[in-house]
């Protein structure tokens, strides 16, 4: 968390030594779920995103909007009637870097690729936690698609989704004495994202 203040810090600075960039704050709820990692049954669970951006319009339609988040996905397992439910939940520093082109004033399509660096990952099964970050790639590579709406005197709302790459959970195969017989990487995250977001006027 130190890390992410100081980082959001220096945007703060970068956005005063150019007049064109614009800074802001956001903040929204996730609905996130990992897929390809043979859990049928597994359902999304609510996380939740904040942090800071910049936003440069450097045309009449078009803009960049870098973004740093500390952002909380995973998946929940439903309750059956031999198990609890299970949840997982992994935080990340998340780097959006967001190409936008806008239809209208306040309307812009947002589109670009999303880096992410894992915090920490825990499972909670029965009220008792476990750390499972061993499980899970310390990277990780999406892209985002969405759009953002400004409302009034600098606030605005939007709407994305974010398409994992393949190759987030560590996989071992065993025969079926239990012997190793092989390493992989699958699963992806999959998260729908709606915010809202302040932006200083200048």
């Amino acid at each position: 968390m130190r890390s992410l203040f100081l980082t959001l810090s220096t945007l703060l600075i970068l956005s005063t030594s150019f007049g064109q960039v614009q800074f802001g704050l956001k903040a929204g709820l996730n609905l996130a779920s990992i897929k390809d990692v043979g859990l049928d049954n597994s359902k999304a669970r609510i996380g939740y995103n904040a942090g800071g951006m910049l936003q440069w319009k450097f045309a009449e339609k078009f803009l960049l909007r870098p973004e740093l988040l500390y952002s909380v996905k995973g998946y929940r397992s439903p309750a059956s009637q031999t198990n609890d439910e299970a949840t997982a939940s992994l935080s990340y520093v998340n780097l959006p870097i967001l190409f936008g082109f806008r239809p209208t004033q306040n309307l812009s399509l947002l589109l670009g690729p999303e880096l992410g660096f894992l915090t920490s990952a825990k499972s909670n099964f029965g009220g008792t936690s476990h750390d499972i970050s061993s499980t899970y790639r310390e990277f990780d590579i999406g892209i985002d698609l969405g759009l953002a709406y400004y409302v009034s005197k600098g606030f605005g709302v939007d709407l994305r989704y974010c398409y994992g790459f393949k190759g987030l959970v560590n996989v071992v195969y065993t025969d079926q004495y239990g012997n190793v017989t092989s390493q992989g990487k699958t699963g992806a995250n999959r998260v729908f994202q709606l915010g809202i977001y302040y932006v200083l006027s200048k």
